[in-house]
């Protein structure tokens, strides 16, 4: 997800359309679900099998005596607002697999759309990298890992059958922190780079 979330943050007008088997069924309650749900509030997704325009009886069976809907298309506000004609799932007896393919059909209007200018975010630069970065790069990360706050409930919890909320909530924040003290960390002790310049040319 987070090169999801690195695309819509450096193209605010992309159109996002995400699709595949994410291991979900929005109709059942289970923590996965949830998970999915947060993230797409957070990013401003939205998945197509609670549209109007959506057909779907199941995407996925096991042995024909199971079914669930864990196959799906999850795309941004302005599709799902203004262009999803529908959304359906073809049932193939020569189709050797478990998954059943979903189609997706959206009304755009290509001659409407506007590309705005790609935002290049400056970037740790790994090449240039000497002895002296490297040093300064794990001073400051032990500090960082060093403030974050360890969540002992869930780090000693020994069921491997763990459903708890609170300690799936508290395991990726946890992850989320120490992800976030490897990047601050790289951008204070290491050169950064930025755009290619004036002209943006590409060697080769």
């Amino acid at each position: 997800m987070s090169a999801v979330d690195t695309i819509i943050s450096q193209h605010q007008d992309a159109h996002i359309i995400l699709g595949g088997d994410f291991n979900v069924d929005f109709s059942r309650n289970w923590t996965n679900t949830n998970i999915l749900d947060g993230y797409c509030e957070q990013a401003g997704l939205y998945p197509v099998f609670r549209h109007s325009n959506s057909t779907i009886d199941y995407t996925h069976h096991f042995n024909m005596k199971h079914f669930s809907q864990i196959d799906h298309f999850v795309v941004s506000e302005q599709l799902y607002q203004a262009s999803v004609c529908k959304q359906f799932v073809i049932h193939d007896v020569d189709n050797t697999s478990d998954h059943d393919p979903l189609c997706l059909h959206l009304a755009l209007r290509v001659e409407q759309m506007k590309l705005c200018s790609r935002v290049v975010r400056p970037k740790p630069s790994w090449d240039k990298v000497n002895d002296t970065h490297n040093v300064e790069y794990k001073k400051v990360l032990s500090s960082k890992l060093n403030s974050i706050k360890l969540l002992h409930s869930a780090l000693w919890c020994s069921n491997v059958c763990c459903t708890s909320t609170e300690h799936i909530h508290s395991l990726n924040e946890y992850a989320n922190d120490i992800a976030a003290a490897c990047l601050i960390s790289a951008d204070t002790a290491i050169s950064v780079y930025g755009c290619r310049g004036a002209r943006g040319c590409i060697p080769g």
